[in-house]
C-alpha cells in the first residue's frame, strides 16, 4: 500500500488513499517539525527546544515508521536546530552548539554517521555595528550656574 506522510500535532502519521491514518509515530521527546522523503525512507526532525541532552533529535524511519537510524551529535551537549537538506553528498544541518554556535554538520544518509563538520553558516553580509544610529553629539553642558548670566566662568564647571 502507498502512503503519505505528514505531520499532525508534533506527531508523524502515514495516510492510506483515502486520508485514513494507518501508521503512527509519536516523538522521542517533543515534537516533530520536519520530515525529508529519501527514497524508501523518511528524515525525521524533532524540535530541539528542551530536547534531552546526549539524545539525536534528527532519525530515520522507514515506510512503516519504524526507527531505522538516529543520527549521530557532534558533540554531547549538541543539538540539530535547523531544517535538514539533502545535497549530493548527503544531508545538511545546522547544529547548535556550546562550541560553535550554527556550525553546519554533514551526516550520511544511509547510516545517520556524521561525514564532517562544516563552519559556521554565515546567511548575508554583515554591516558595522553602530551602538545608536540616532547619536547626535552634545555641546559642553554647564553645572553650577548660568554660563551667560555668569561674567567670571571660572566658577562655572564644565563637563565634556
Amino acid at each position: 500500500m502507498k502512503c503519505r506522510f505528514e505531520i499532525r500535532d508534533g506527531v508523524l502519521v502515514a495516510l492510506d488513499d483515502t486520508g485514513i491514518v494507518v501508521h503512527r509515530r509519536p516523538p522521542v521527546a517533543t515534537r516533530i517539525v520536519q520530515v525529508l522523503h529519501l527514497a524508501e525512507h523518511l528524515i525525521v526532525r524533532e524540535d530541539y527546544f528542551h530536547f534531552p541532552e546526549g539524545k539525536s533529535n534528527l532519525y530515520c524511519v522507514d515506510a512503516d515508521l519504524n526507527l531505522v537510524w538516529s543520527a549521530q551529535l557532534p558533540g554531547p551537549s549538541d543539538i540539530y536546530a535547523n531544517p535538514v537538506t539533502q545535497t549530493a553528498a548527503g544531508l545538511v544541518c545546522a547544529a547548535r552548539s556550546a562550541r560553535m554556535p550554527g556550525q553546519t554538520v554533514h551526516v550520511a544518509g544511509g547510516a545517520g554517521a556524521m561525514i564532517a563538520e562544516g563552519g559556521a553558516a554565515v546567511f548575508g553580509a554583515h554591516q558595522p555595528a553602530e551602538l545608536d544610529a540616532y547619536q547626535h553629539h552634545l555641546g559642553i553642558a554647564w553645572a553650577r550656574c548660568d554660563p551667560a548670566a555668569s561674567t567670571d566662568r571660572q566658577d562655572c564647571a564644565r563637563i565634556p
